[in-house]
């Protein structure tokens, strides 16, 4: 199964997918946000082209685990992006994961490999993308390499 991770932010949509098995995990382009509509145009392009068959969205938790003003937001945006889909005629199931410290965990990752993300902070969005969805997967059972 195809699955694609989104990393919702204010000025960026970090994204990753699985491979055709649903184990591998890599990082596509991150979306500059710029209306709505073209943010999940952007989505859906990117959904068709690679036959992705289920979306997962990291959801912005307090550090306590309770939801802030910018979960509701991501859970908005996931509302518009199962409705714009289902209009589409591409409706997709979407599950929403954890992401706390995902951003963290990226930029680990990013430096540790010697590469710096003030300059890119695309990078660090697709990175953090990679994060919530190898979590995603290591929970439901797969092994996410």
């Amino acid at each position: 199964m195809k699955i694609l991770a989104l990393d919702v932010g204010h000025k960026r949509i970090g994204m990753a997918k699985t491979d055709g098995l649903g184990i591998g995990v890599w990082p596509l382009q991150t979306l500059q946000r710029r209306s709505l509509s073209q943010d999940l145009e952007g989505i859906f392009e990117i959904l068709e082209s690679d036959q992705v068959e289920k979306i997962v969205v990291g959801l912005p938790l307090s550090m306590n685990g309770s939801e802030s003003p910018q979960t509701q937001k991501t859970r908005t945006f996931a509302n518009q992006l199962k409705r714009y889909l289902h209009e589409k005629g591409h409706p997709l199931p979407v599950d929403y994961w954890d992401e706390r410290l995902s951003s963290w965990e990226a930029e680990e990752t990013l430096s540790q490999a010697g590469i710096k993300t003030k300059k890119n902070k695309g990078l660090l969005d697709a990175e953090a993308a990679c994060v919530i969805l190898r979590d995603y997967l290591s929970i439901n059972g797969f092994s996410p390499s």
